[in-house]
C-alpha cells in the first residue's frame, strides 16, 4: 500500500499548488480547496478505497464547487486536453459514495442511472462487480488516484495558462462573481428585460429602476441555491415569481392620488382594481385610461 500512499501524497501536493495559484491570482479572495479533515487508512485496500471516496467527495463535491466546474469549463478554450475518463472523476466519486451511503430507490430513474454508472465503472476497472479481492480493490484505488492526479494537473496547467493571458481579468471577474454570488444590476436587468418580454410586458417599465429597488431581495434568494447554479435560469425563476406576485404595475398610488383619489382605504381598493385590469391585459399607463 506504500505506492497508494505516495499517490495520495502527490494529490495533496497538487491541491496545495492549486490553492497557492488561486490565492495569488484572486488576491486571497478565493481558496480553491478548503481544508479536508477526513483521514484515510492505508492498511487495507477495501477500507482505504472507502476512505478515499469519502475524502475525495469532501474535496471535489463539497468544498471546491463551483470552482472545479468553472476551471474545468476553461480546459477546452485554453487548449488543455483531458481524457473523458479523467473528466468524470467527480461523477465516479459522487456515484460510488451515494450508493454506498444512502438508501437507493431503484424505482426512480436517477437512482437507476447512478447504479448503472457505478457498476459499469467497476466492470471497466476490475472486470466485474462488485470487487471482493484485495488486488481488485487496489485496481480501484489506482484508477481513482491516477485520474485524480491527472485532473488536478490539468487544473494546475489551466490556471498557469489563464494567469498571464490577456483575458485574465475577465476570467477573474467571472470567477469571483460566481463564487461570491455577486451579480449586479446589469446582470439582473438583462434577465428582467427578457422575463418581461415573455410575459408580454416589454417596454412597460423602467427596468433599471426596478432592479435597483429589488436587487438586495433577489440576491438573498441566490444565497440559498446550491453551488454551481446557472444564474440566467435561476434569476429568471426569481424574477418570474416576483412578477407573478403582481408587484409591478405602471400605475402607482401616487398616480391615483394625482387624479383625485382619496387618501383612504378606497385608495387601496382602487390600486388593487387597477392592478387586476393591468395583469389581465398588460398595457401602458395611458391606455389604462390614467
Amino acid at each position: 500500500m506504500e505506492d497508494i500512499q505516495k499517490k495520495h501524497n502527490e494529490i495533496v501536493q497538487l491541491i496545495n499548488a492549486v490553492n497557492q495559484l488561486t490565492i495569488k491570482f484572486t488576491e486571497g479572495e478565493i481558496v480553491f480547496f478548503k481544508e479536508n479533515t477526513i483521514s484515510i487508512r492505508f492498511h487495507n485496500a477495501e477500507i482505504c478505497f472507502v476512505d478515499l471516496i469519502n475524502w475525495s467527495y469532501a474535496f471535489f463535491i463539497e468544498v471546491s464547487t463551483p470552482s472545479m466546474k468553472f476551471i474545468s469549463d476553461k480546459f477546452k478554450p485554453y487548449g488543455v486536453n483531458v481524457q473523458s475518463t479523467v473528466l468524470e472523476i467527480s461523477k465516479v466519486v459522487h456515484a460510488v459514495r451515494t450508493i454506498a451511503s444512502h438508501s437507493m430507490d431503484y424505482t426512480q430513474q436517477s437512482d437507476i442511472d447512478k447504479r448503472n454508472f457505478c457498476e459499469s465503472w467497476y466492470v471497466r476497472v476490475v472486470g466485474r462487480y462488485p470487487p471482493t479481492r484485495e488486488e481488485e480493490w487496489k485496481l480501484c484505488l489506482n484508477n481513482l488516484l491516477d485520474n485524480t492526479v491527472l485532473y488536478l494537473r490539468a487544473i494546475e496547467r489551466c490556471l498557469k495558462i489563464i494567469v498571464p493571458d490577456e483575458n485574465a481579468s475577465i476570467v477573474l471577474y467571472e470567477w469571483k462573481r460566481l463564487v461570491n454570488r455577486d451579480y449586479g444590476v446589469v446582470d439582473f436587468e438583462r434577465v428582467l428585460v427578457q422575463v418581461l418580454k415573455d410575459y408580454g410586458m416589454g417596454d412597460l417599465f423602467d427596468t433599471n429602476k426596478i432592479v435597483k429597488r429589488y436587487i438586495s431581495v433577489w440576491k438573498e434568494d441566490l444565497k440559498i441555491l446550491k453551488d454551481g447554479f446557472n444564474f440566467s435560469i435561476e434569476a429568471a425563476k426569481i424574477v418570474s415569481r416576483f412578477i407573478e406576485k403582481r408587484e409591478l404595475c405602471p400605475v402607482e398610488a401616487s398616480d391615483l392620488i394625482g387624479l383625485g383619489a382619496p387618501k383612504s382605504s378606497e385608495l387601496i381598493k382602487m390600486n388593487i382594481e387597477v392592478r387586476k385590469i393591468f395583469y389581465e391585459d398588460p398595457c401602458p399607463k395611458d391606455i389604462l385610461g390614467l
